[in-house]
């Protein structure tokens, strides 16, 4: 049950902080289109700030699971291609902060 309400948070995360920015985006915003309290919204998650960043996470991973992310894709030497977790990082992080500031 946990689990489901975090991806209904993560959902509704990843829908607004794109759509509005970070600074415009609410924990009650995101509770409302998740169809959770806002007090759910910081159990789960504690803060706006870490909710940003496991949307983030799990984007760049392709999963919107908390509990059970997949690992980001490995190089041939069986290490992260750190470069490319680093870009996507990047580019999450600028594509959900320059909308709407």
């Amino acid at each position: 049950m946990a689990a489901t309400i975090a991806n209904k948070i993560l959902d509704g995360s990843l829908q607004l902080f794109p759509r509005h920015g970070y600074l415009h985006t609410t924990i009650r915003d995101i509770a409302k289109i998740a169809n959770v309290t806002e007090g759910s919204v910081f159990r789960m998650f504690g803060s706006k700030q870490a909710l940003l960043a496991q949307a983030i996470r799990c984007k760049i991973i392709g999963s919107s699971d908390p509990a059970h992310p997949p690992l980001p894709a490995q190089n041939s030497g069986g290490s992260f291609d750190l470069h490319a977790v680093e870009s996507a990082v990047r580019r999450e992080i600028e594509n959900i902060l320059s909308i709407h500031f």
